[in-house]
């Protein structure tokens, strides 16, 4: 609480950046440290950004594509800044691989839904556009299991799905949860 955050990626270095800005702090004093640089392609300009209070803490979850390239590196990542650090260190945040190369998954977003724990990744695959799938993990437990996941969005006729969107708030069990694709 009392900060604000920003993530960015850098194709010429090929990592991911975070910065934080607290409240207090004159308007040009930011803290930035790369979070994910694990070697190779990490970057990619694919981004979902979220954030989850609880008693005045605040967990930083992100949904990213790396531009890796061999069939088993990681493909699209979650990375997650517990509500315990501040978030400005690099050993700050856990990444969780959701897909694989090999998986051919794009355009990840985010949902988190409150009232049961549990994160909702969309994404699309093939990368050109097919399937929106559906995989979900508790918030207290985070793992992915390999494959898919669930198919959320198909179609028999339109085989080139896209692009999935979705609220910026969290979900909870009174809002419900809604996705939208091209």
């Amino acid at each position: 609480k009392g900060r604000i955050g920003v993530m960015w990626s850098n194709h010429t270095t090929q990592k991911m950046y975070f910065a934080a800005h607290l409240d207090s702090d004159p308007d040009n004093v930011w803290q930035s440290i790369s979070i994910y640089a694990p070697g190779g392609a990490a970057a990619d300009d694919h981004i979902n950004l979220k954030s989850l209070q609880t008693d005045n803490a605040g967990s930083v979850f992100a949904v990213l594509k790396t531009s890796f390239s061999t069939s088993n590196t990681p493909l699209i990542n979650l990375l997650v800044c517990s509500s315990n650090t501040n978030c400005t260190a690099a050993s700050n945040w856990q990444p969780y691989v959701v897909y694989y190369k090999q998986d051919h998954h794009t355009r990840a977003i985010l949902l988190i839904d409150t009232s049961n724990r549990v994160l909702n990744i969309f994404s699309t695959s093939g990368e050109s556009g097919g399937v929106i799938y559906r995989k979900s993990t508790s918030m207290d437990s985070i793992q992915f299991v390999g494959g898919h996941g669930t198919p959320f969005i198909q179609s028999k006729t339109d085989t080139a799905i896209n692009n999935s969107t979705s609220t910026k708030q969290n979900v909870n069990s009174t809002t419900g949860l809604v996705v939208l694709a091209s």
